[in-house]
This record gives structure tokens, C-alpha cells and sequence, in this order.
């Protein structure tokens, strides 16, 4: 019986700590340059909590505790959780200086002696992000659309395939694109804002187009 107790004494003791691990969230994960962006932290109602960023995404460590971020890190702000277990933080990333900022949030019950950190959010510029980002598609010989990405839409006309994807590059992208039935890719022509792809004969494609940043 006392083993029993034991063992269910464990487990709650786990189950407490699992409960007392802090979160953090972010308004918007891929801002555009100077646009502030407001992190909540979600802990232990009357902690204490600081969020810290950095260029690099490891090789920091603090009260014994290895964080997800780097030592060029700055404190981007501190404060005590509410009686809802929560805080808000608002700062503007280094964009474009830089095209990603590492995050991270700590919470502590004693001054922060000892810590309790929080997963590490990546956020991205997001005027850099979408130059890497490809994306895709695929269309039924028919016409019919099997998937699309969004922000991008298809027109088909015979065997000549419009893809619109105006917005989502600054400069041209480089498609790749497959085909179905019994055709073969006559021509692609691409511009920033669509690429038309025409086949020998009726046919389904799928597509990724993706720009390749120098």
C-alpha cells in the first residue's frame, strides 16, 4: 500500500510540474520590418517572468539552465504574471538587419535564482521568408483542383495552364512542374506574378514554384 501511495504521489508530483511549465505565444510569427509583435507568457499566477531574444538559437545558459538562445542575447523585458498566470511583452525584431529572432521566456518564484523557461519561438521577416517559401499545387487534366496553396490560383485554357501567384515574389521565381496523362511540357514562362505552363497535349500538372534567394 505504502508503495502505491508512493508511486500516485509521484505521478501527481509529475503532473504538477507538467502544469507549472510556462508558455509563450506570439501575436504574429512572421512580421514585416517595424512591426512590433506582443508575446504572452502563461505561468504561475505572482511570478516573475523576462523574455529574451537573440540572432542564435543556442550556446546560452543561465542558473544551471541551457536556454534556446545565443550570447549575444538582450533582455527584451521583464514583469510578474497576473492573476490570470499571464503577461504581455511588445517589441519591434531587427528586421531587416536580420532575417530571423530567436525568443524565449523564463519564469521564477524567487527572484530568478533558479528559472523555469519556456519553448524558444522563432520569428521570421517576413519579407525574407516568403522569397524561400514555395509554393504549389495540383490540377486534374478536367481542370479541377486537387490542391493549391493559398494565394495562388489556376486557370487552364486547352492545354495552357495560367498560375497566378501576384504578391507572393519579388522577383521571378523558378518553377518545377510535372504532368499527368499522356503529354509533355512544351514551354514555361515565369514573371514574379504567374508562370504559364503549356503541355503537347491535355493533360493535370503539379507544380511548386519557389524563388531562390542569393
Amino acid at each position: 500500500m505504502r508503495r502505491l501511495v508512493l508511486a500516485i504521489a509521484a505521478v501527481l508530483a509529475t503532473a504538477a510540474a507538467a502544469i507549472a511549465q510556462p508558455t509563450m505565444t506570439s501575436s504574429i510569427l512572421m512580421p514585416n520590418p517595424g512591426v512590433a509583435v506582443t508575446l504572452t507568457v502563461t505561468g504561475t499566477a505572482g511570478q516573475s517572468f523576462a523574455v529574451v531574444g537573440s540572432s542564435t538559437w543556442a550556446g546560452f545558459s543561465y542558473a544551471g539552465v541551457d536556454l534556446g538562445v545565443g550570447p549575444d542575447l538582450q533582455i527584451l523585458g521583464t514583469g510578474v504574471l497576473n492573476g490570470a498566470g499571464q503577461g504581455t511583452l511588445s517589441f519591434t525584431p531587427p528586421f531587416p538587419a536580420q532575417d530571423r529572432y530567436y525568443v524565449q521566456a523564463v519564469t521564477s518564484a524567487n527572484g530568478f535564482a533558479t528559472i523555469t523557461p519556456t519553448g524558444r519561438l522563432t520569428i521570421l521577416n517576413n519579407q525574407n521568408a516568403r522569397l524561400t517559401m514555395p509554393v504549389g499545387g495540383l490540377i486534374r487534366a478536367d481542370g479541377t483542383t486537387v490542391f493549391l496553396s493559398p494565394g495562388v490560383t489556376v486557370s487552364k485554357a486547352g492545354s495552357v495552364y495560367t498560375i497566378n501567384h501576384a504578391g507572393l515574389f519579388d522577383f521571378i521565381p523558378v518553377p518545377i512542374v510535372s504532368v499527368t496523362g499522356n503529354t509533355t511540357i512544351t514551354s514555361i514562362q515565369s514573371t514574379a506574378a504567374q508562370t504559364v505552363v503549356t503541355l503537347s497535349a491535355d493533360g493535370g500538372i503539379a507544380f511548386t514554384v519557389q524563388a531562390i534567394r542569393r
